[in-house]
Parts: structure tokens; sequence; C-alpha cells
């Protein structure tokens, strides 16, 4: 029960009567549909073939929801290559997206269309375009290794119905790799690479929730984590920033991002039965731990108010482990640690 697969119009499944229900009475190859599982289970669909050179699908203005009915994958700029977009245009899909920009042309974490999925498309014109794909031969197949640029937590996000998409621009002193969002319980709602274009620090976030609420950024690299001052709130289908006006994340009023990084020592790692965490900031202390597994679940939460504090492991199971450090003052900090 709670199966549902919907587009403008929607379908229930009821498990007891075993039926289908609501005002969906056949699913059209030319049209692209959401469907909500109450399990993970394999989709077979069975049909007519779709004729590729007569695909015309209308992009109105606003949201629309755009089939990829085309046996080939294709690069962005070739799927769309017959389609004239609008600055300020976004496509997207369930994990990522592109946002046009007349100078740059279309940039984001969506590179490329898939056969086997769907898309939303905002068109930022007031008049209606046809969109038409490119019919594509065997020899021009785009490369299947290159389409793979998912996120390996992407399984985390789709238990959530609503995703919005964010253009952000980096400010920081020191060099970071990764953006991530989370909500107030610390679970993880997205994550993109930070990347440049042109000597500016930008990463194309698609973050995810099932309502309206208060979110916040976190940057990531190699060292640890560490907790940024900015915060936005969620709303399903909006698109924050653009390229040429993003919206900014800014560490540099922030205590040194580094030295706050580097001052934090946890040994052993990998550790067996007891982590010891050590600060060497001398005007701050550790004021709470929170360990969690590598699916964001919390584990314990330790109060303290030293530089130091030893924490017994010796009940949890080997794996990868987050440990989030807050400090007296508000700063916070993520490490990853093993068990062995």
């Amino acid at each position: 029960t709670s199966d549902y697969i919907g587009q403008v119009l929607s379908k229930t499944y009821d498990a007891t009567l075993d039926l289908w229900y609501g005002q969906i009475n056949s699913i059209e190859n030319n049209k692209m549909y959401k469907l909500k599982l109450a399990n993970s289970n394999n989709l077979i669909m069975k049909g007519n073939d779709v004729d590729e050179t007569n695909i015309q699908l209308i992009i109105s203005n606003g949201w629309n929801w755009v089939s990829y009915p085309v046996y080939r994958n294709m690069s962005l700029d070739e799927a769309l290559a017959f389609y004239n977009p609008s600055n300020g245009d976004v496509i997207k899909d369930q994990f990522s997206f592109a946002i046009y920009d007349q100078f740059s042309g279309w940039s984001g974490t969506l590179n490329s269309m898939k056969s086997d999925t769907g898309y939303m498309y905002y068109s930022s014109s007031l008049s209606s375009q046809t969109l038409n794909y490119p019919i594509v031969n065997e020899q021009s197949r785009f490369n299947e290794e290159i389409l793979e640029n998912i996120s390996k937590n992407n399984s985390l996000f789709t238990k959530y119905n609503f995703n919005m998409n964010i253009v952000a621009e980096i400010k920081a002193e020191e060099d970071f790799t990764k953006l991530l969002v989370y909500d107030s319980n610390n679970n993880l709602r997205g994550e993109s690479p930070i990347i440049f274009i042109g000597d500016k620090k930008y990463s194309f976030m698609t973050a995810f929730s099932d309502g309206n609420e208060e979110l916040k950024f976190s940057v990531a690299n190699s060292t640890g984590e560490i907790e940024s001052n900015t915060s936005f709130a969620f709303e399903n289908n909006k698109v924050l920033g653009n390229v040429e006006n993003p919206f900014v994340v800014n560490l540099t009023g922030l205590y040194s991002q580094n030295l706050i990084l580097n001052s934090i020592y946890i040994y052993p790692n990998p550790f067996s039965d007891e982590v010891t965490i050590y600060s060497t900031l001398e005007s701050d202390v550790i004021s709470k731990v929170e360990l969690s597994t590598s699916k964001g679940t919390l584990v314990k939460t330790i109060p303290n108010n030293s530089d130091s504090i030893e924490i017994d492991t010796s009940i949890l199971p080997s794996g990868f482990y987050f440990i989030r450090i807050t400090y007296k003052s508000g700063k916070i900090i993520v490490k990853k640690i093993i068990k062995q």
C-alpha cells in the first residue's frame, strides 16, 4: 500500500484491494512520470516503441515534466541541440541539475540525458517552444562511463519527496572540495563538488526535503569538514541563485578554517575499543561530541567541557563513522573515523 505514480494526474495502489485508483488510466510513452514506492522493486514496462523522429514536447513558461523516450544516452548539449534555451532555464533529474547562462552555456551537475531517466525543465521564456531530440546513429552513441557522475549517497535521498537547487559561490580562504547540506538533526540532505568557473569557486547543489525547513551548509576537504554560518529555507522546486548572481556561502569571516581542522587530533584511527579526541585550540574547549554511522544514524552524544575526551567504542561494529565535534564557541567540525 502507498505506491504512487503521478504527473499532473495521479494514481495510488491499495494492496488490500489489489487495485490502482486515481485519474491515470494509461501510461503514455512520450510523457514523464514520478513513481513513489513503499518498497524497492523492479519496474518492467511493456508497450509500443517510441517513434524518435516524431517526438515533440511543448515547453511552456515555468516547470515542465520532460520525458526522454530515446534509446541512446546523449550529452546535454547534444540532446538539446534543437532547443533554444533562455537565460536562467533549468533542467533537472532526481539528483542533479544544470542551469543555462547566455555566456557560459549549461553549467551544473547534470551533463547528460539518459534513456531510463525523467526530467523537469524550467523555462524562463514567456513563449512556448517545441523540444525535439536529434536522431543519433550508433557510431555517435554517448559513452556510458561518462554519464556516471552520481553521488554514492544518492540512496540516502530517494526517501525525500521534494528537492530544490542552489547555485552557490563558496568564499573561503582555504581549499575545500565539497559542499554539503544538513538539517537541524545533522542528517545529510545534499552534497556537491566545488569547482572553479573562472577564478570563482562554485557548487551546484541539489538539496532534499519533505517540506519547508531551514537547512545549513558545511564544507569539506581531505582534512575534515567544517560547518558554515550560512543557512537557507528549503522550498520545493526553487532555484536559488544563478551563475551570474550565485547564492554566497561565506567562510572568510570565520576563524581560520585550516587552523580549526588541524587543531583536532583523533587517535588511534583506525580504532578498536576506545578513541581519544584532543584539541589544541587554546581559547576554546570541546563542549559536545556526536558519533554517527556512515549513513547518518546518530550512535551516541557525549557532553564535554575540556580540550579532550575519551569515547568507549567497544560495542560498535566495524566500519566507517563520522564524529561531529562542537566547540563551546559554536564552531563545529566533522571527521571520518574507522572502527577495525
